[in-house]
């Protein structure tokens, strides 16, 4: 026969004092993830707004580059790239902005700046963004995104 030995169950074994830790490792935590999740929402409104306005910009530089200088093609000379008329690129890219209202999530888009060199069209556009959590913080709840982007058109 075999000697049954007890040993005494560990789980049920309680240390004194220890009642109530997890709760205050909780309310310790918490403003920490408050404040993690503040600046996430912070930086992805920061971050679309920068996305949208370089994808508006994309696509007034491309309108822009599309406006050709036909009398120019047409001369017969040898081209590398499709002349570009500055003036009516310019009509075009602002008439994009002119015609926009304010009710896109990143507010009234002002252009900065239009080059065009005859080949191609740059357009710098600028915002401004409302952070969600910022003026809590003491911050500037309202601040400015600037984009830019340029276009070339080949010629085919």
């Amino acid at each position: 026969m075999i000697p049954i030995v007890r040993v005494p169950d560990r789980r049920t074994v309680s240390l004194r004092g220890d009642d109530g830790s997890v709760l205050l490792l909780i309310i310790g935590f918490m403003p920490v993830l408050f404040l993690l999740i503040a600046v996430a929402t912070d930086a992805a409104v920061l971050f679309s707004a920068r996305r949208s306005l370089a994808a508006q910009a994309d696509a007034a530089a491309i309108a822009g580059v599309q406006a050709a200088d036909l009398a120019a093609l047409y001369t017969g000379k040898s081209l590398s790239a499709l002349p570009v008329d500055c003036a009516k690129a310019r009509r075009v890219v602002q008439a994009r902005f002119d015609a926009v209202s304010t009710g896109s999530a990143t507010g009234a888009v002002t252009v900065q700046g239009i080059t065009c060199d005859g080949v191609s069209v740059s357009v710098r556009l600028r915002c401004s963004a409302q952070l969600p959590f910022a003026s809590h913080f003491g911050l500037a709840p309202q601040v400015t995104v600037r984009a830019g982007a340029a276009a070339r058109s080949p010629l085919r």
